[in-house]
This record gives C-alpha cells, structure tokens and sequence, in this order.
C-alpha cells in the first residue's frame, strides 16, 4: 500500500488505519503526533492572522470616520463663534455630525443594529420608532421600514 493509498481510506477503513499505527514504533509515532500538532498549530496562526487583519482593516475604517466627525466638530466649533453665522447652517451641520456618529455607532456593533431594525420593523414599527429605538438615521429607518414591512404583507 503507497502513501495515495493510505491518504485516499474511509471510514470503513479506519480499523486499517489502528493496524498501521500499532505497527510503528514510538519515535515514529512521537514524530507523527509532533508534525501533526505542528500542522494544526501553523493553521491556527494562520487564521489568526487573517482575522486580526480584517480587524484592524474594521479599526482603520473607524478611526477614519472618527477623525472625519472630530474634524466637523472642530470646524463647527469654531463656526459657532463668527457671530454671522446662520443658526440653520449650524443646525444642517449638527445633523449630518449626528448622522456621522449613528454611522459609527452601528459599524462598530458589527451590524447586530441593523438585525434588531429589520425584527422590529417585521413587527411594524414606524421608521421614526425605528430611529429613536435603534439609532437609524431617517433614510436608513425608512429604507428598513420599507424593505421589511413588505415581508407582512407577502
């Protein structure tokens, strides 16, 4: 039996797997358990690998969208100051800083959010119950509200 055999056995054939195991010595088998605990080892620090790397790309995004929302705050700060300065540009601009921070807020819950407004919509919630519930912003809590109110009337 080559090794394309022994690589290529089912189930039945595990029995014929014990028989070969018995007929090696310990160093062998010493050997074998080592390169396999190596084996799955390498394959763990591989997947850790690849998950703190979607995580800190997930990090990176957030900190972006945190310094561009610092940036509104500071440049709305000291807009606030001029005395000429219109109280509904102040306002526009406090909406979409509160839009800016909803969406981050949600980014970093994972999504868990979204899920919550698509069940409670599904039980018909209004897009503003969806708002002050979850912390859409208006266009999402429509867009939900729309999307799964339909899913009722199906």
């Amino acid at each position: 039996m080559n090794m394309h055999d022994l690589m290529n056995l089912h189930a039945p054939d595990l029995a014929l797997w014990g028989r070969i195991l018995l007929t090696l010595d310990t160093p062998t088998l010493v050997m074998l358990a080592a390169a396999c605990w190596f084996a799955g080892g390498v394959a763990a620090l591989m997947a850790t690998r690849r998950a703190l790397g979607r995580i800190a790309q997930k990090v990176a995004k957030l900190e972006q969208l945190a310094n561009s929302t610092s940036m509104d705050l500071k440049t709305l700060l000291r807009e606030g100051d001029r005395p000429n300065v219109n109280g509904r540009e102040i306002q526009a601009a406090l909406a979409q800083l509160g839009e800016r921070q909803a969406q981050l807020e949600l980014r970093a819950a994972g999504g868990a959010a979204y899920e919550h407004a698509i069940d409670l919509a599904r039980m018909g919630l209004s897009p503003e119950q969806l708002m002050r519930t979850v912390g859409l912003t208006r266009g999402e809590a429509e867009l939900v509200a729309h999307l799964h109110r339909a899913d009722l009337a199906a």
